[in-house]
């Protein structure tokens, strides 16, 4: 019942994060249930995992889940968060790179001994990046899941972060960025927003990479090669691209599609930045990877530069040097990630894409993106 919710809601966060009775330690999913017997109506929620606070650490149950109606509960939650204030900020990081970009910011973040929060790719955003493409619920529906349950998400790490008082939420992959970036941007105006990407052909390469490799630091439920070519939303505006992805091997074709949604979402994007405010910081992964053999990365290799700028702005300290103890961290980090995910271009895959790479770019008069 909706007295119920309320009551579930307050014991989570309290008053002004005291007095709190339940723990949410996990947002697991949004699912749909198939109601029988009412014409065939159905009903969605979301799965969390809880823990009950008591008195004495020994005797703490272990942690149950609980099923709760999606919309009622998003509803409430969003408005009850919007009367707790809160010293922390939110980052939210988009990908067009395959996941080669969020997998250097994740493992960079998290260490760096600096206590940024770090919630990696959840699986409910992807669903709600699903529900919002497929129109489910109203739009001021959506906003209220989106917001509503990131907020949740930082609250449940809200002891982990340190002076840099930043939550970093991934978005899971660049499927997902087209339905997702404009409800972040519309509920989340003043927080950062950081947009990652690498061109199409060295996308498409990390792609079919990620189809022979299973990461071993993977730990949430959605395969990297999921979440880089699972095509969510479609570029209907743009005259048989259906027909020109047919032309190449599938596991190619779905690769630039999902690119080409998440590239299309952002330029969008800043094309109505008065309007809107999206003022992202712009990531481009060949920077951070030391490239300076492609179009558009010159001769000097600028890791150290781009590696320093990100982390900055990521961390809410543009005014201000950053820790040498962060910075040499987040330097190792870097080597190590760089030496293992690494992946060439292979030529064939570069003569087979560059006629799409630059399909909605060019037709768009934007400029060449690799």
């Amino acid at each position: 019942s909706d007295d119920e919710i309320s009551k579930f809601i307050r014991d989570i966060i309290g008053k002004n994060g005291k007095n709190v009775a339940v723990v949410v330690k996990q947002v697991m999913d949004i699912y749909v249930h198939d109601t029988i017997g009412r014409d065939s109506a159905k009903e969605y929620y979301l799965l969390l995992q809880i823990g009950r606070v008591t008195e004495s650490e020994i005797d703490t149950p272990p942690p149950t889940q609980l099923r709760v109606p999606l919309i009622k509960f998003s509803i409430a939650l969003s408005d009850a968060f919007e009367d707790v204030l809160t010293s922390t900020a939110l980052c939210f990081v988009a990908d067009a790179s395959s996941n080669i970009g969020l997998t250097l910011l994740q493992n960079i973040l998290a260490k760096c001994p600096n206590g940024v929060g770090l919630i990696k790719q959840p699986k409910w955003l992807m669903n709600a990046a699903i529900l919002a493409e497929e129109n489910i619920f109203s739009e001021n529906h959506m906003e209220k899941v989106v917001y509503g349950l990131s907020r949740l998400e930082a609250w449940m790490v809200r002891y982990t972060v340190g002076d840099s008082r930043t939550v970093v939420i991934t978005l899971p992959g660049q499927a997902c960025v087209m339905p997702l970036l404009p409800i972040l941007q519309k509920v989340f105006p003043c927080e950062r927003h950081v947009f990652v990407y690498d061109g199409c052909t060295a996308s498409v390469s990390r792609a079919l990479y990620l189809r022979k490799k299973i990461s071993l630091e993977q730990d949430n439920d959605l395969p990297p090669i999921i979440t880089a070519s699972t095509t969510i939303a479609s570029l209907k505006h743009i005259r048989n691209l259906p027909e020109k992805l047919a032309l190449l091997p599938d596991t190619y074709s779905d690769t630039i599609e999902a690119w080409m949604t998440s590239v299309s979402s952002f330029l969008d994007m800043k094309n109505d930045e008065g309007s809107n405010g999206y003022l992202p910081f712009v990531l481009r992964v060949g920077f951070l990877l030391g490239r300076t053999d492609a179009i558009g990365h010159g001769d000097v290799d600028m890791t150290d530069l781009c590696l320093r700028n990100v982390l900055q702005y990521i961390m809410g300290s543009k005014s201000r040097a950053l820790d040498n103890n962060v910075v040499n961290s987040a330097k190792a980090e870097l080597i190590r990630v760089r030496e293992r995910e690494m992946v060439k271009v292979v030529p064939v895959i570069e003569k087979k894409t560059e006629n799409y790479r630059g399909l909605y770019l060019s037709a768009q008069g934007h400029p060449y993106w690799g």
